[in-house]
């Protein structure tokens, strides 16, 4: 069976994304037939399947085809409403939504485990030094607050080595979810214009996700408005069943 594939994917992060590429990814320059069999090992080997190699096949289809018949996407929408081709994609890009929210909310709390790991470190650390007072110029003392308190710099150093590399680690993992989530916009996309568009909208809450997990916060803001597009999405189906 056919697939319809993307030259050039539309995910950071995807295979052969180009950022410089000003045309429409998903208009028919980008878009090429591949057998289900090769699709998956062309995306996964993207060094070797170039953005060239895949548009020279393009060119060999077009002429095999001799044309085609083209027809409008309002055309289309006429003979159906909503394919359970469609419903197949708007469930998969929920699945791919909760399970882009549960990796974000885990890498959080693992990073959120060594901030506690290093505050932990601090207050035994003040523990250690005793009673620590500093005197005022008439004489008064005051007990050192643990504010006032640091780690050695070996020590800090090796915390924040130890963030870094968790960071690094969980940004790679929240990122491919982020990943499939736009692949999966994409098919959306090709099969229905106007969900795929709503959909799109998706992929820049999916890459706040990414860059912001460390932020607690801002994470909640980003998830929320992750799940309001899917809400949005899933409201405008609706109205096609």
């Amino acid at each position: 069976m056919a697939e319809i594939a993307h030259i050039r994917s539309e995910a950071p992060g995807g295979p052969r994304h180009d950022p410089s590429f000003d045309g429409d990814l998903d208009g028919p320059d980008n878009l090429l037939l591949l057998c289900g069999v090769h699709h998956k090992p062309v995306d996964r080997h993207d060094a070797t399947y170039t953005v060239e190699e895949l548009e020279s096949w393009k060119g060999a289809q077009v002429e095999a085809a001799d044309g085609g018949t083209a027809i409008a996407d309002e055309d289309a929408l006429i003979f159906i409403r909503l394919s359970s081709e469609e419903r197949t994609a708007i469930d998969r890009l929920a699945r791919l939504a909760y399970r882009l929210e549960e990796a974000a909310k885990s890498a959080a709390a693992a990073l959120g485990d060594i901030n506690d790991d290093y505050q932990t470190a601090r207050q035994q650390g003040y523990a250690a030094m005793g009673l620590v007072y500093e005197v005022d110029d008439d004489g008064n003392k005051s007990r050192l607050p643990i504010s006032s308190y640091n780690l050695p710099q070996t020590e800090i150093n090796e915390f924040q080595r130890r963030f870094d590399e968790e960071h690094r680690q969980q940004q790679d993992r929240v990122r491919e979810f982020a990943t499939q989530l736009g692949e999966e916009v994409a098919v959306l996309r090709m099969m229905d214009r106007g969900l795929g568009e709503l959909a799109g909208e998706a992929l820049g809450c999916a890459t706040a996700i990414v860059n912001d997990f460390a932020d607690a916060e801002q994470l909640a803001t980003d998830l929320g408005a992750l799940q309001a597009t899917l809400q949005t999405v899933y409201d405008a189906a609706r109205e096609r069943f």
